[in-house]
């Protein structure tokens, strides 16, 4: 249902791009009722302004594309490798419609003002067109870099030719054939534009402050093997993390006795052993950063909401205000940072404990024998720029009958013996006792006593011999 004309709402955002579009489109799955202000008649954000020649996205297109839904996903296909605007402006178009976002949106309108009233915790948004709306929340979804900057160049009012914002570009394109034209600054905008108005115009100035480093893009149009094994490396490269965490526990289990011994004698469980080996052996040795979102301290230093957080170990595993001895055990412990921790914590946290818990602890069920094959001194560790991923684990672990897929749970094959697992059976009341498996046979009672019941042993509970089954025992 439209929102677009309601005053009082849940949420107001401010800004119709990718951002905008995706919190329209989630807060409405949770039920709330929304506004959105753009200030273009359109949706799109910076791909609706900038419309400079040449201008595309630098980051390859699979991953510049919204990944919250598969049926965006494998109804929408790129043409290239790098997308250029108007394919980017005709996606988001494309979205907007899907999943029907424009009538949530007020175009043509700019937010001049967003005040909270302490009483109420109440926004009161403010339009250039005179309107109020009160909402709980406001999301500014206008993205780091929205306003466009003009450099106060002297004479530049007073210039008698022609002037050009790429943030403002016409819609109907600038011909610059035979012209003399000049570019000023060498950001990504200046680098894209720099050679599509060289083919045109007939002389070209660049102006410089500072050289950027810029590499050959390689954009070429897209196949179907190329898409292919984009997403697998997307893949791999999402798994690495818990992979590295699963291969972790498994080398601790085979390597230390201790830490075995704890699991087999039920001091320790699977997801305890997970925990114990994010503390000593994170899966990623080293976390790429970007801008911290509040203050806070980690290893003795001082971080500042807004610091660039580049390369950094994760350190709370070492930190010595975290874990003073780094010999003790840190069972229980949930501090660390080999996820990320608190604001910084990555939502793949619990999946991939989830992951590796259940891989670990099949694997040990199912072939509870399985030792180590080499000396741990032959293990080998691939090393990158932010992980160490163990190469092989070698192992070895007794045969075990094949599992018969046609039989049933009850149907093992061969019968056992030797051992049994059930419960007492029940004995009649007029019963006497009943003689153990490898006892002796026992006399004839004598005349006149009532003679004894012989009790068939009781069969395997259902429970028992599904296990079994599985097991293939």
């Amino acid at each position: 249902m439209s929102t677009a004309t309601k005053s009082h709402v849940d949420v107001v955002v401010v800004g119709a791009g990718f951002g905008g579009l995706y919190a329209l489109h989630r807060f409405r799955e949770q039920g709330l009722d929304v506004r959105v202000f753009e200030a273009a008649p359109e949706v799109g954000g910076t791909w609706y302004f900038n419309r400079y020649p040449g201008a595309r996205c630098d980051v390859e297109s699979l991953d510049y594309c919204y990944s919250f839904s598969d049926e965006l996903q494998q109804e929408w296909t790129w043409s290239e490798k790098y997308a250029t605007q108007s394919e980017i402006l005709e996606y988001i178009n494309w979205v907007a419609d899907k999943l029907t976002l424009r009538d949530g949106i007020t175009f043509n309108t700019r937010v001049t003002a967003a005040v909270l009233d302490e009483d109420t915790l109440r926004w009161s948004v403010t339009t250039d067109s005179g309107e109020e709306v009160t909402a709980r929340f406001v999301v500014m979804a206008t993205g780091p870099l929205s306003s466009a900057l003009t450099p106060d160049i002297p004479g530049l009012e007073s210039f008698g030719g022609e002037v050009y914002h790429t943030a403002h570009w016409p819609h109907e394109g600038v011909d610059f054939t035979g012209k003399r034209v000049a570019v000023i600054g060498t950001g990504s905008s200046g680098i894209q534009s720099t050679p599509i108005i060289a083919e045109q115009a007939e002389q070209l100035y660049v102006f410089q402050r500072t050289p950027n480093y810029s590499v050959p893009a390689g954009n070429r149009v897209l196949t179907d093997d190329e898409v292919a094994q984009h997403l697998r490396l997307v893949l791999i490269a999402a798994y690495e993390a818990t992979s590295n965490l699963t291969a972790n526990v498994l080398r601790m289990v085979l390597t230390d006795p201790r830490f075995r011994a704890q699991l087999n004698g039920g001091q320790m469980t699977v997801p305890e052993a997970v925990e114990q080996t994010l503390w000593d052996q994170p899966p990623f040795s080293n976390m790429l950063g970007y801008f911290a979102v509040q203050d806070a301290e980690l290893g003795g230093q001082q971080i500042r909401k807004g610091d660039a957080l580049l390369l950094n170990i994760a350190a709370a595993n070492v930190d010595p205000v975290v874990r003073p001895d780094l010999e003790a055990n840190m069972q229980g412990n949930r501090a660390h940072l080999a996820f990320g921790g608190g604001v910084y914590e990555c939502p793949g946290d619990d999946l991939g404990r989830a992951i590796a818990d259940t891989g670990v602890d099949a694997l040990l069920m199912r072939l509870p024998d399985v030792e180590l094959a080499v000396p741990e001194t032959d293990l080998h560790w691939t090393n990158s720029l932010i992980s160490s991923h163990l190469q092989q684990l070698p192992v070895v672990f007794s045969p075990r009958r094949p599992l018969e897929i046609s039989s049933s749970p009850g149907q093992t094959g061969a019968s056992r013996t030797d051992w049994e697992i059930s419960s007492p059976a029940p004995r009649s009341q007029a019963a006497g006792p009943i003689p153990p498996q490898a006892a002796p046979p026992v006399p004839a009672p004598p005349a006149g006593a009532e003679p004894l019941v012989t009790v068939p042993a009781q069969r395997r509970g259902a429970w028992r011999r599904l296990v079994e089954w599985v097991r293939g025992g």
